[in-house]
C-alpha cells in the first residue's frame, strides 16, 4: 500500500506532498494541516473532482464494521475533495438533516452524513431513511455535489443507490493485526456483483 503525506497549500491552491519525513516537526513549524493518502484513492478522489468540474453530481459509499476507521477514511476524504475548506456545515447526522443542509449548501459543495448502525436496524426505518435518502439524492444531482455516505453495510441500502447511484464503494476492514486503515476499492462493475 502507498500512502503519501500530503498537505494544501493555500498560495498555489493545490495538494502538495510533504517535503519531510519528520513531518510532525514541519507541521508544527509551518502550521500546515497534513492528511495521509493511498495513492490510488487520490487518484479516485481527483476523478471526482474533474466530474463535478463538468456539472456532474458523485455520490460515493463507504461501509465496513464499527469502530473500524470508516468516518476517518470519509473525513479524510472529504478534506482532501473540499481542498481543506470544510466547515460544520458539510455534515450532516441524518438524513434528515443532509435534506435541510443540502438546500443550504451552495452548488459543486461536499455532504458527509455518516449513518450510525442503529438508522438501519429494522425494516420499517430503512424504508423511511431509503425515502429520504431519495430525496436528498435529487438535491445532490440538481446541485452539482459530492455526496458521502458512511454506513454499517453496503448491503442495507436500496440496489439502485448502493448499485447504479454510488460511483464506487470503499469497505473499510482490519487485517488479523488489528490494524486500521486498510480498505478495498469497488467499482461499478463489482459493486453489481
Amino acid at each position: 500500500m502507498v500512502k503519501i503525506r500530503l498537505y494544501f497549500d493555500e498560495k498555489k491552491k493545490k495538494w502538495l506532498e510533504c517535503p519531510t519525513k519528520k513531518w510532525k516537526e514541519w507541521q508544527e513549524e509551518t502550521g500546515h494541516l497534513t492528511i495521509n493518502l493511498h495513492n490510488r484513492l487520490r487518484e479516485k478522489l481527483d476523478n471526482i473532482k474533474k466530474i463535478v468540474k463538468r456539472k456532474w453530481d458523485a455520490v460515493f459509499l463507504i461501509d465496513g464494521h464499527e469502530r473500524i476507521g470508516k468516518s476517518t477514511l470519509g473525513m479524510t476524504a472529504a478534506w482532501y475533495l473540499s481542498d481543506a475548506k470544510l466547515t460544520i456545515d458539510n455534515f450532516a447526522s441524518g438524513m434528515t438533516d443532509a435534506a435541510e443542509k443540502a438546500e443550504k449548501l451552495p452548488d459543486k459543495s461536499i455532504l458527509f452524513v455518516d449513518e450510525g448502525s442503529l438508522v438501519f436496524n429494522s425494516k420499517d426505518s430503512m424504508t423511511r431513511e431509503a425515502k429520504k435518502l431519495q430525496k436528498v439524492l435529487d438535491v445532490i444531482g440538481q446541485k452539482n455535489m459530492i455526496f458521502i455516505i458512511v454506513l454499517p453495510s453496503f448491503f442495507d441500502l436500496n440496489k439502485n443507490i448502493a448499485t447504479r447511484r454510488s460511483k464506487f464503494l470503499l469497505h473499510v476492514y482490519t487485517a488479523s493485526d488489528m490494524k486500521r486503515g486498510r480498505f478495498t476499492y469497488f467499482g461499478p462493475n463489482k459493486k453489481r456483483h
